[in-house]
């Protein structure tokens, strides 16, 4: 939905990217729809059983509620994590499955870790130095592996 190139464009890698897993994925472009229409979409979705994740790209056009919007999307179908339930779920550590690009980042930054300390032995256990990447800054917590990590964040 909208016009925000950024969003089309990751969209479109992210067909791509189905195509290559050998996912079958479905794009619904809903140009000028109402929120009545675009949640109607996500109700349909949550009861079809051949669909096992929702991901509505954000941000929204002004009109929509995205709050409504996310809480709308059933949480076990939820791919993005940003359902109130599965954000709690996963600050306890126990969420249906993790956010893709947080999680991605973090299991890049622990690989990068792990070699770091076999080659250097010099990288401080359970911090990593990032960008603000993670939602939790107040705890300045995240999970990678179920294992909880301390973020130090850069200014």
């Amino acid at each position: 939905m909208g016009e925000d190139p950024a969003s089309q464009i990751y969209v479109r890698n992210k067909e791509k990217d189905c195509i290559h897993c050998g996912f079958a994925g479905q794009t619904y472009r809903m140009e000028d729809c109402s929120e009545e229409e675009l949640l109607a979409l996500i109700g349909r979705l949550n009861k079809n059983e051949n669909i096992d994740g929702i991901l509505v790209q954000l941000p929204l056009p002004k009109h929509i509620d995205e709050g409504k919007v996310l809480r709308a999307i059933s949480p076990a179908k939820d791919v993005d994590c940003f359902h109130p339930e599965n954000v709690g779920e996963m600050m306890v550590g126990d969420p249906v499955c993790w956010p893709c690009t947080p999680f991605g980042v973090m299991e890049l930054v622990s690989r990068i870790k792990a070699l770091l300390r076999r080659t250097k032995g010099e990288l401080e256990e359970k911090q990593l130095h990032l960008g603000n990447i993670f939602m939790d800054s107040e705890r300045r917590t995240a999970f990678v592996n179920n294992e909880p990590v301390e973020l130090t964040f850069k200014e």
